[in-house]
């Protein structure tokens, strides 16, 4: 133990029987003074400052200068009082605030370091904020632009993993990430009440839907608004098709167009005359395509109605209705799918014509045209598919005239709002057909057109025209040579659907 300072701060002890002990004591007070919180001005000068405060401290710079500072080593202490410096003596562990960089450092002995650059264990603080105030409703609290999460490598001790634990008290309390948009919130994402996880979003901070949520037993997703991007085109001609980005597959309609009824034919008063028959359906198709089956341009191809066979006098044959062409999907050129249309009533007894080709089999087939009875109507759509056109009305020798047959109806599956019905043929002296009603929904198919009537004094009825999409046309009304048969109704066009799912 010394005799004239005490061991750790160097403050002077007062003698027995020493003179001016005022000398000694007020020493230890400047000591005291400048190390009791201590507070520095910088400790980025190497020389002593102008006109320093008295009572001001300085951590020196590496290379101190001056008469003042030289001599003494980097990391010092110096205090200055009544125009002149001393060094103050400090030990490991001492405590300086630096008024500059508004923190604290610690003397290790060697040199001063960050108060925190040590600290490796802290425990049951109350509050942290960065960059911005805790409070008791946020104890922890960031205010920053990133924040950065990384694992510790199997080479620090790790394991290279990263997993972060969340955990609640009660199975209805909320365990969640919550999103805000100028402290609104906008997503939350958690178990949100339950113990299923769920995301729920809102517009305005206050109404929440949820998008989707999750059943923790089963592992089923169910999202209430639906989870698929869709985007749909409807083509009633020709054109190019291009693939969404974003789409993941493909289902695709196909409509082939309806073929066109035959002409009721005409002749002398002692011969069974017939009606022309119903033009057959367009076919119906449908597939779905994954993107990576479609590489290359894409060409849609809408079929063209069959005309309907032109009117006849004198002693002449019915005239048969042209052929609905086919709907179809092209891939670089190549068809990757098509529905074909429905063939053209026949120009030999009245026969109707034969449905397209489609995913149900042939399509729908015209209605014949009978001498003794009222015409065929169209069978109804195969499927999904259109119907086809009813039969003209025929004469027999004794000059009865007979009534159209009806048009089938289109869109045989689904419930009467989807389904929709045949033209109704003519019962009427020489009446046309009415033309088959248009699809009753936006997917749906037409139906065929009626047949028109007979007429033993006065021109045949006409076929009604085929709905749209792909309904047959209806067959024209016989006549006799005085007068014109009726003609043969047009086949509705046909029409092709791409839904695009992402």
């Amino acid at each position: 133990m010394s005799n004239d300072a005490t061991p750790r701060l160097a403050l002077p002890y007062v003698a027995a029987g020493q003179a001016q002990k005022h000398v000694t004591v007020n020493e230890a007070f400047a000591r005291l003074d400048g190390l009791v919180q201590m507070a520095v001005e910088t400790q980025t000068l190497s020389s002593a400052p102008n006109a320093p405060k008295d009572g001001s401290l300085y951590i020196l710079a590496p290379s101190p200068t001056g008469t003042a500072w030289s001599g003494y080593s980097a990391g010092s202490v110096m205090r200055y009082e009544a125009g002149s410096w001393s060094a103050l003596a400090i030990d490991e562990g001492t405590v300086a605030w630096l008024r500059d960089e508004d923190r604290l450092v610690v003397f290790d002995g060697q040199q001063w370091r960050s108060a925190g650059a040590d600290l490796s264990i802290i425990n049951n603080i109350q509050r942290l904020g960065v960059g911005t105030t805790a409070d008791a409703n946020n104890p922890v609290s960031l205010r920053l632009n990133r924040l950065l999460l990384t694992s510790k490598p199997a080479s620090d001790g790790g394991t290279g993993d990263l997993r972060q634990t969340l955990n609640k008290d009660l199975a209805n309390g909320v365990l969640s990430m919550l999103f805000q948009s100028g402290w609104s919130g906008r997503a939350e994402f958690g178990l949100l009440g339950s113990e299923d996880f769920s995301l729920k979003v809102s517009a305005d901070g206050g109404n929440w839907q949820t998008a989707f949520d999750v059943t923790r037993a089963s592992g089923k997703v169910n999202f209430p608004k639906g989870a698929a991007r869709s985007q749909v085109d409807i083509f009633t001609a020709n054109g190019a098709y291009r693939i969404p980005d974003w789409a993941q597959r493909l289902e695709v309609i196909l409509v082939g167009a309806g073929g066109g009824g035959a002409s009721g034919s005409s002749g002398d008063a002692t011969a069974n005359r017939m009606g022309g028959g119903g033009g057959g359906a367009g076919g119906y198709v449908t597939e779905t395509f994954d993107v990576s089956e479609l590489s290359g341009p894409l060409t849609v191809t809408v079929g063209g109605g069959g005309l309907g066979g032109v009117g006849v006098s004198g002693t002449a044959s019915l005239r048969s209705g042209g052929a609905g062409t086919a709907s179809s999907l092209s891939v670089n050129g190549a068809v990757v799918l098509s529905a074909n249309g429905g063939a053209g009533a026949s120009s030999i007894s009245g026969g109707g014509g034969a449905g397209g080709a489609g995913s149900y089999g042939l399509g729908a087939a015209g209605g014949a045209s009978v001498s003794n009875s009222v015409a065929s109507s169209g069978a109804e759509g195969v499927g999904a598919g259109p119907g086809a056109g009813g039969g003209g009305g025929a004469l027999d020798t004794a000059s009865v005239q007979r009534s159209g047959g009806n048009g089938g109806t289109g869109q045989g599956l689904g419930g009467a709002s989807r389904r929709a019905p045949g033209g109704t043929g003519a019962t009427s002296l020489g009446g046309s057909g009415n033309v088959g009603t248009g699809k009753a929904w936006a997917r749906g198919t037409a139906g065929g057109g009626g047949g028109g009537s007979a007429s033993a004094s006065s021109n045949g009825g006409a076929g009604g025209h085929g709905g749209l999409p792909g309904g047959g046309g209806g067959g024209g009304g016989a006549c006799r040579s005085a007068s014109t048969s009726g003609r043969g109704g047009d086949g509705g066009r046909g029409e092709v659907w791409i839904m695009a799912i992402g």
